[in-house]
């Protein structure tokens, strides 16, 4: 008897620590996702759907950085108002901004000064030898029309500013 609740104890105990080790993992791999896509690369989850970068040019005057993105006939703008390393909230005010468009026109989302648009970018690392920035990005763009889009799981890893 006294062996079979000494192995309930131990089970209980197993349990518990397996649970708390993979909360731990999936919380510590957030900030280095960006590492897992090529350098000189963006990726993006858009509106359900995988979206990769095909071409990239950065311009960075004095704090604002402006970040072009091609990815088939899809267009990506990113406004970022500091290229320090740091955590840049998007609302429809902000200075840092997100655009989609098509090259056919056909779609334009937005949070630059559209309503219910919001979204984070984070700087996760800034090589000043090299003028690249890395990180992560997530929002919902708006249209003009009010409806939504959203980006997830946004990654640009060694960005160059020039």
């Amino acid at each position: 008897m006294k062996a079979t609740t000494i192995l309930k104890t131990l089970l209980i105990l197993c349990i518990g620590f397996t649970f708390s080790c993979s909360n731990d993992d999936e919380a510590g791999t957030s900030e280095a996702e960006f590492t897992s896509i090529p350098e000189g690369t963006m990726s993006m989850e858009f509106n359900g759907g995988t979206w990769a970068s095909d071409q990239i040019s950065g311009f960075s005057s004095f704090s604002v950085a402006t970040i072009t993105v091609t990815g088939g006939i899809d267009l990506l703008f990113l406004v970022v108002e500091n290229t320090v390393v740091g955590e840049y909230p998007i609302t429809a005010d902000s200075q840092t901004s997100i655009t989609y468009r098509t090259l056919t026109g056909l779609e334009d989302f937005s949070t630059d000064a559209r309503a219910g648009a919001s979204g984070i970018l984070n700087i996760l690392e800034k090589d000043e030898v090299n003028n690249t920035i890395s990180g992560t990005f997530s929002g919902t763009l708006m249209d003009e029309d009010g409806e939504s889009r959203s980006i997830t799981n946004g990654l640009f890893n060694k960005i160059p500013l020039d």
